[in-house]
């Protein structure tokens, strides 16, 4: 089942929404409130990961992270495109 998350992903100060569909790790991030289409489309994370989004280096932009139970870690990216963990 798809997650909707919200967070200001452009640094322009208006949150946003997204989704997350933890089945396959596809995160989906639009940056407007008028288009339905995902400017982002990217895959983060691995089936069973929990979504969370936030500020993670603090320069007004929030990004993608996920929290993994079943090893308790939690991994993040500071841009929201694919790629290894930030941190």
């Amino acid at each position: 089942q798809d997650v909707a998350f919200a967070g200001d992903f452009d640094g322009d100060g208006i949150d946003t929404v997204g989704v997350y569909r933890p089945s396959s790790g596809r995160v989906f991030i639009s940056n407007s409130q008028v288009t339905s289409v995902a400017e982002q489309d990217f895959f983060f994370g691995a089936p069973g990961d929990v979504f969370v989004a936030g500020d993670w280096d603090s320069d007004g932009i929030d990004s993608v992270g996920v929290v993994r139970p079943a090893a308790d870690t939690f991994f993040f990216r500071n841009t929201n495109d694919q790629g290894v963990a930030d941190g």
